[in-house]
């Protein structure tokens, strides 16, 4: 009988050292994971009260910063001219041998839709002249720049979008090995802030005219 109850006895305080020290065990646990809690619910209050037409980013070094609403600038217009500039070598300056190449990383400039309408009229009109179509001298085109871009306009459009109006003089030359062709003309660019899902730079090409340079 009593060593029944002895038992009984050390069984009661087995379980109660096991109770305490699994009671420890979870105390310990939640300490440790109350700061990561408090973490995310500051997260979770944070993203139900941000403005979410603002976009939020990390740079190389840890900074967060927050980029410009698209209704909003996002360079100086001495860079968006820079940036245009770039773009429209980029797109014009290409040969019958590698074209399809050089539009490749062109079209990162444009948007979708203003690409498929410029390739389409480009393709029509010039591109015969550079692949030598119907048996003529193959060329490489060189677009040089006649003086600097200037920004003609630039404010929201019906969306509210930031959008920039663009005029910049350029000669063509359709290079071949006996002769060359050139062509003068004045670019009307349209260039229109985007999300960065969308172009790095912020901005796309939406529109482009080719007027001819009668200038004397």
């Amino acid at each position: 009988m009593t060593r029944d109850l002895e038992s009984e006895y050390e069984t009661i305080e087995a379980n109660r050292v096991y109770l305490r020290r699994s009671r420890d065990l979870y105390r310990n646990a939640f300490r440790a994971a109350l700061p990561i809690i408090v973490a995310l619910a500051s997260g979770l209050v944070y993203l139900a009260t941000i403005d979410r037409t603002k976009v939020v980013v990390s740079t190389a070094d840890g900074r967060v910063i927050t980029l410009p609403d698209l209704s909003e600038p996002n360079m100086s217009p001495d860079q968006v001219l820079a940036w245009t500039e770039r773009c429209i070598m980029k797109t014009y300056g290409i040969d019958w041998v590698s074209y399809r190449e050089r539009w490749s990383e062109a079209q990162k400039c444009w948007n979708d839709q203003a690409w498929r309408m410029w390739t389409a009229e480009f393709t029509r009109k010039n591109l015969p002249i550079v692949v030598g179509q119907g048996g003529g001298e193959k060329r490489i085109l060189v677009p040089q720049p006649k003086g600097s871009g200037a920004l003609v306009n630039s404010g929201r459009d019906q969306r509210g979008v930031w959008t920039y109006q663009i005029q910049h003089p350029f000669e063509f030359s359709y290079q071949g090995n006996t002769s060359t062709r050139s062509q003068g003309v004045i670019l009307e660019i349209y260039v229109q802030r985007v999300p960065i899902t969308e172009s790095l730079q912020g901005m796309q090409i939406v529109q482009l005219n080719e007027h001819p340079d009668n200038r004397q």
